[in-house]
């Protein structure tokens, strides 16, 4: 009986995570589910309350870490577009409340180009950085 209080409360705090799972980015996201499944499954094992803490705390961190890592490809890969298509280059959340949004700066002559990339979230800027992109190869072993 005991172990069947726990599962169901695990459900319905699962439930309450998913209905306030308002996305603004992988890293929050990630760490909503992650919190989530880390107390089902932690409720499961453990069979108590105990258990649904440690599996959401848990599952609370490597959720974050996962969707923070998400997070920062997606930055990354929309530079090197932007430096290689020398156009504008947006990329969405799945919920659109996010983007990425980096632009080609005039370029120098070097083969690096200035990037300016924007995190935007509900139309406000939360990051904005110019970095530069450089193309280039190496074609021996020492520097």
């Amino acid at each position: 009986m005991k172990k069947t209080i726990s599962l169901f409360m695990a459900v319905v705090f699962i439930v309450a995570m998913f209905g306030c799972a308002t996305n603004n980015s992988n890293q929050q996201g990630g760490m909503v589910y992650g919190a989530a499944g880390g107390a089902a499954i932690g409720a499961l094992i453990g069979g108590d309350w105990l258990g649904a803490l440690i599996g959401a705390g848990a599952g609370l961190v490597l959720g974050g870490v996962i969707g923070s890592a998400i997070d920062q490809e997606t930055e990354r890969k929309a530079k090197i577009e932007a430096a290689r298509s020398n156009e504008r280059v947006v990329y969405y959340t799945e919920g659109g409340n996010q983007a990425v949004e980096s632009t080609p700066m005039a370029s120098t002559r070097t083969n690096c180009t200035k990037v300016r990339t924007k995190i935007i979230d509900n139309g406000k800027v939360i990051k904005d950085v110019i970095e530069e992109v450089c193309k280039g190869s190496k074609s021996t072993n020492t520097y």
